[in-house]
């Protein structure tokens, strides 16, 4: 089968690409990148994942000439440390999906969590059978973990940091949900015990994860729920069917759609509870994500509806938790992305423009700004800095201007840290903090601003 046929990304307009009119536009640089932009050919469909700051980690799937019926792929692992300096990448799978010669194996999922360590899921095409990929040095050439110890109908994988990860397997005939632990990086697994119930032929389609919270979205209109680092779970029905993904903008609010989605399914208590809206304005079909360091954003991307139907091409956002959307453009059809906060931003998608007005396909573009979205909706252009990200305790926050109130946020929203700014630099230290993924956040004159920030131990 054509690999990742769900839509999994988003995008915004580029500086480089056509020009529109708009009321925000986001510049963007194309990535020079190993294979070929230009020209006509079948469309790739990227998965990607910003684990850290400037760095991004890809997979893109591309069509072989001669295969029967059009159906032979290869798929490239590729990355990035240096925020699209210099990219890296090399073949992981190829498959035969039809006629004489089928086998092989597609990609099916995707995660990392820094520049180093880089997890990749193979189904076989023909087998079905599972294997779990590694790269523990930042290089794109995997090996494979033992096969004996790999959940057998293994689906997805989340890494919390390089030991711990959960993985989730499908339900198949089993009668509740086959959820996994590691603590050793993917080596071997334990069974997670007393899992809610799943339904026959029920399946993962995407899982979010923020801090110790994990969201899985199912084929079945399912959420499986976590708070805890994937030791106990709970599911809950969203009113939707046949979900493609679920996006949270901190632990409490988000939003789940499905693969046609005209309602939107909204949660204000991270996921206990989910009520169906019919979102108005431009909202694009294939994918939203939060931008986790602007309360209440989101961004959808459509890839055209050549792609998925009634689907418009561009981007929309969002800054009222997904109730009203605004196009920001029209003409670009993306369908990867990869969001660490509003200022890097990672797109690869199957046709654009660049500068010169010539076509370009399967493309991959960071974001060069900065896109704010205030409570009124309003875009600036502000940022905030702290580094080093990640970081062990000690870091410095670099705001707009003095005299900033500064707070940091654990993942479900509680202050872990607070001070005055005199000046607009200041240094804070919070090796009394446990690991994860924390909300840095500055308020004064130019309104708030905040940042996410990676404690490591």
């Amino acid at each position: 089968m054509k690999p990742f046929l769900r839509c999994t990304a988003l995008a915004l307009l580029v500086g480089s690409m056509r020009p529109e009119a708009a009321q925000a536009q986001i510049s963007w640089t194309y990535v020079s990148t190993p294979w070929a932009r230009y020209g006509f050919g079948v469309p790739a469909l990227m998965t990607l994942r910003a684990p850290a700051q400037g760095v991004v980690w890809g997979i893109r799937p591309y069509n072989l000439p001669g295969g029967p019926g059009n159906s032979v792929w290869a798929y490239q692992l590729f990355t990035s440390s240096d925020n699209g300096q210099t990219v890296q990448q090399s073949e992981v799978a190829s498959s035969n999906d039809g006629g004489t010669g089928a086998g092989g194996s597609n990609v099916i999922d995707l995660w990392a969590t820094d520049a180093q360590h880089v997890w990749v899921v193979t189904q076989g095409t023909v087998s079905g059978a599972r294997t779990l990929l590694r790269s523990t040095t930042g290089s794109t050439a995997l090996a494979a973990l033992p096969a004996a110890a790999t959940p057998a109908t293994l689906r997805t994988v989340r890494f919390f940091n390089a030991t711990a990860g959960v993985a989730i397997a499908d339900a198949g005939a089993a009668t509740t949900w086959p959820i996994f632990r590691t603590v050793d990086g993917g080596t071997t697994w334990q069974p997670i015990a007393n899992t809610p119930a799943a339904a026959a032929g029920e399946v993962a389609t995407d899982v979010a994860l923020l801090g110790p919270n994990l969201w899985a979205t199912s084929n079945r209109g399912n959420v499986l729920r976590s708070t805890d680092s994937g030791q106990t779970w709970s599911i809950q029905a969203t009113g939707l069917t046949n979900l493609q993904s679920a996006s949270f903008t901190d632990a409490l609010h988000g939003l789940a759609y499905d693969r046609l989605p005209t309602q939107l399914a909204v949660t204000a208590d991270g996921g206990l509870t989910w009520a169906l809206v019919t979102p108005s304005g431009p909202m694009r079909r294939c994918a939203i994500q939060a931008l986790l360091d602007v309360p209440g954003a989101y961004l959808s991307v459509g890839p055209g509806s050549y792609q998925v139907p009634n689907d418009p091409s561009g981007t929309a956002i969002s800054t009222d938790n997904g109730a009203t959307w605004r196009s920001l453009e029209t003409f670009s059809f993306h369908r990867g992305l990869a969001v660490w906060n509003s200022a890097n931003i990672w797109a690869g998608g199957d046709y654009g423009w660049a500068a010169s007005g010539s076509s370009i396909i399967n493309f991959l573009v960071r974001s060069t700004g900065t896109l704010l979205a205030t409570r009124t909706g309003q875009l600036a252009q502000h940022k905030l800095a702290v580094y080093p990200n990640p970081t062990a305790g000690p870091a410095t926050v670099a705001a707009a201007t003095p005299g900033q109130k500064l707070k940091v946020y654990n993942a479900i929203g509680q202050v872990q840290f607070q001070q005055e700014m005199p000046t607009a630099v200041a240094p804070i230290d919070l090796s009394n903090l446990p690991a994860g993924i924390y909300q840095v956040v500055t308020e004064g004159k130019l309104g708030r601003q905040a940042a996410r920030l990676t404690v490591v131990r």
